[in-house]
């Protein structure tokens, strides 16, 4: 039986995504840090976000509120955008959704927001509130909502959002904007909330972000912080630029900005002029001494300001652990922050292994280290696991005195339980509540001034299974042939346990198929992966269709425990057929789809790179794809347009996959007007009539019919051009129901000697679910110059 060959490797799933530390320069850290926590003395106002999708925020006015006037704000989202298109790689779908969440997470952060999730899928994008409904589920959407709103108690609400305009996920969501408003208030709506802690809540108003001449309130996001060296709008637009899968970005210039909003629902009273979202909600706050002091003070040292906030609270527990003030209140929790900020702590919880599996022990370390002057006494650390079953056992012992810039550590020993859920692949698990929650919690309690305290910090920990089993590739084509074929499939075998794992894998092809060596062994430590190689035969004569592949690892741990893992993939056989000696060429954007298409359909092919195109001959090849949005991803591209349509020109097939407007119009990129709308079909299945059915690029090397546009999947197609010069031959015409055709989602024009095929179908989505058809109609277009 022959050995698997591993690699030693600290393998991470690709799954998971690290914090980057791009942005770490617009948190908070020091005298700032010290001075925000301040500034949340003053204001017990809370102001919520609406947004359907990542970007969809305000992020300018919350990080006015936030930053200005110490105002709670948070956001709440009703999707993870994982239906959108992405600019910085080939993921889609969940495992886009993963991309954003974490870019999500670390837009909020700059803001200064926290972030909540209605958990709604995004499944691209919609004309209707009516359609988003049928996916989302009204009624539960908005228990949702009210839960948040329950849970988060906001007294202002904000959103882009209405109910008649723009993507049908952004009317939906400011439907039940307005439902909820009235629902979170009402004690016979959703009142099983009432178990996790939820009770109703009035929220005072709710504004709807609006133009200038219709606004209640404006909102000068350009004013300048000075703690900070930059205005707000300019803090909130680095926050927007870590939507980087959205290619969000841009400078904002110093100087006057303005947000508007106007006033669409309020249950208290209003003032005949608004000249702020909190106008009226609150009376003027009367700052304690020391905070006024301490704002209003070029320098003041920070010890002094520690001594007096724990002196606040001090006095303050002594009345009852919360402090009131007309029309205000300071939790306890907030001074602590402060305190700790002004004695300059740092508490860190760090596990010893980042990926776990159930049943697992492993260590945590919690450190607080001390980097103010003032003395730190009678330091006592704990962990407190999130989930129910885990044991924590400490191996630390209190320390008396913590000094300057010095650290104590307590670890701990964590047993995870047996029946813990996986959080990995986070993909497979986006729709979870507990999806990206931290799973341990560190506090430190200790002493200054006399007083007791308290600092608190999460960290977490990913779950996964004992064993990672991949089959590699998860999904294949292969040409339907009369004459057997062999092909070579790879099973991926990762050990995530801390133990040594020997066992066996065995891949099981369909019935009838033989496989070469289906039985191989291996021996792995921790994070140790191995790669299997099996020889699958195809018979000749194999139909098309669907086929599944099963790979299983039976092991047995150091623990003496026995138990199996199984994993399955698709072999496609398809009726696709590409003509001979064909060589391609392909200009990359972010997505890697047609890369994989053309190696699974055995063509030769290369990318292009900046050379290739600038200089490099390109008349060997007889097709050039340019992938979608290549003219937005590829500089290169944009400089030597002509030198490609030089190469249609002299008899070349150019194939131009879809590009965005603006990305687009007013540049002449195409050898004939060629202009586009932001027009879509959304319908999956809307009926697709082909114009010019004895065209080659519907007869050879296939010819295509009815079945060939079935099972697509998200969209027909986007950004359908509106315009466009009589030399293109329109091929397809398709539309979304009780709309006008869009006739102009494929074209093709004669220019020189050579082929102009432009085509605003996601051709990209189907290639990359091997969707027989769309494979079909690829081929098609490669193959256009081998034509009879």
């Amino acid at each position: 039986m022959a050995i698997l060959v591993f690699l030693f490797s600290l393998f991470g799933s690709a799954d998971i995504l690290s914090a980057s530390d791009e942005h770490e320069g617009w948190l908070d850290r020091g005298e700032v840090a010290l001075r925000q926590a301040l500034v949340d003395l003053t204001n017990d106002m809370t102001i919520l976000c609406l947004a359907a999708h990542p970007d969809d925020e305000d992020g300018a006015t919350l990080t006015y509120y936030r930053r200005k006037h110490g105002v709670r704000t948070a956001i709440l989202y009703s999707t993870r955008g994982e239906g959108g298109q992405n600019e910085i790689g080939p993921e889609l779908y969940e495992e886009l959704g993963v991309i954003r969440a974490h870019e999500i997470q670390k837009a909020a952060s700059i803001y200064g927001a926290e972030v909540y999730d209605l958990n709604k899928r995004d499944f691209g994008y919609s004309k209707s509130a009516e359609e988003a409904f049928r996916f989302w589920g009204h009624e539960d959407s908005l228990r949702r909502m009210v839960s948040v709103i329950r849970e988060v108690r906001p007294d202002v609400i904000i959103t882009n959002h209405d109910t008649e305009h723009g993507h049908g996920h952004h009317q939906a969501t400011g439907i039940i904007a307005l439902e909820a408003f009235k629902a979170a208030a009402d004690s016979s709506k959703f009142s099983e909330q009432r178990k996790d802690g939820l009770f109703p809540w009035q929220v005072k108003r709710l504004f709807l972000r609006c133009r200038e001449e219709e606004a209640d309130v404006t909102i000068n996001v350009g004013e300048y912080d000075p703690s900070r060296g930059y205005s707000y709008a300019q803090i909130a637009s680095e926050g927007f630029k870590m939507h980087k899968s959205q290619g969000m970005g841009g400078n904002v210039r110093r100087g006057p900005g303005y947000r508007y909003y106007k006033l669409i629902r309020s249950s208290a009273p209003v003032p005949e002029k608004l000249n702020s979202l909190l106008d009226g909600l609150i009376n003027k706050i009367e700052r304690p001494e020391f905070v006024e002091r301490a704002l209003g003070s070029a320098f003041i040292p920070n010890d002094q300001i520690a001594e007096d906030v724990v002196g606040y609270l001090r006095e303050a527990r002594e009345r009852g652990l919360k402090m009131e003030s007309p029309g205000f209140s300071m939790e306890e929790e907030e001074l602590e922050i402060a305190a700790a900020k002004a004695l300059n702590l740092y508490l860190t919880v760090k596990a010893d292994d980042d990926i776990i599996t159930p049943g697992q022990e492993f260590s945590v370390n919690v450190s607080l280290t001390n980097c103010g002057h003032q003395i730190i006494e009678n330091v006592g650390l704990y962990l407190i696991p999130a989930l129910p079953d885990w044991t924590a056992e400490s191996e630390y012992s209190d320390v008396a005195r913590l000094g300057y810039n010095e650290t104590v550590t307590g670890s701990f020993k964590v047993m995870a339980a047996g029946d813990t859920p996986l959080t990995l692949p986070q993909a497979e698990h986006l729709y979870e509540s507990s999806f990206m929650k931290p799973l341990l919690k560190g506090v430190a309690l200790y002493g200054a001034f006399d007083t007791a305290l308290s600092i608190k910090s999460s960290g977490t920990v990913n779950i996964s299974a004992d064993l990672e089993l991949h089959i590699l590739p998860e999904t294949s084509i292969l040409p339907a042939s009369t004459e057997d074929q062999t092909v070579r499939y790879v099973v991926n075998v990762i050990n995530r346990m801390s133990s040594q794992t020997k066992g066996r894998v065995e891949f099981l092809p369909p019935a009838d198929w033989n496989v070469s060596g289906m039985k191989q062994d291996f021996d792995l430590t921790e994070n140790q992966q191995a790669f299997a190689a099996f020889d699958m035969t195809i018979p000749s004569g194999a139909v098309p269709g669907d086929f599944p592949l099963k790979a299983r690892a039976f092991y047995d741990t150091s623990e003496v425990r026995s138990d199996s893992i199984e994993t399955e993939g698709i072999v496609k056989i398809v009726d696709v057929k590409v003509a001979d000696d064909l060589y391609v060429g392909y200009v990359k954007s972010y997505d890697n789809t047609l890369e994989r298409t053309l190696k699974q359909l055995n063509v030769r092919s290369r990318a292009l790179d900046g050379d290739d195109l600038r200089f490099g001959d390109l008349s060997v090849y007889d097709t050039i794809i340019l992938d979608i949005r290549a003219y937005l991803a590829r500089e290169d591209l944009r400089q030597s347009n002509q030198r490609l349509l030089d190469y249609v020109s002299d008899g070349g097939n150019l194939v131009v996959m879809y590009n965005k407007t603006y990305e687009w119009n007013g540049r002449q990129y195409a050898p004939y007007k060629l202009v586009l709308s932001r027009n879509r079909v959304t319908v999956e299945e809307a009926p697709i009539t082909i114009l010019a059915p004895d065209h080659p690029l519907f007869t050879f090397p296939n010819r295509i019919g009815e079945k060939d546009w079935d099972g697509w999947i998200q969209e027909r197609g986007l950004y359908f051009p509106s315009e466009y010069a009589p030399e293109y031959k329109e091929l397809l015409s398709c539309n979304d129901p009780d709309e006008e055709p869009l006739r102009g989602g494929y074209l093709v024009a004669q220019y020189g000697q050579g082929t102009y095929v432009y085509t605003s179908y996601v051709w990209y989505r189907q290639l990359q679910i091997l969707n027989s058809g769309a494979l079909r109609n690829f081929a098609n277009m490669i193959s256009l110059p081998k034509s009879p």
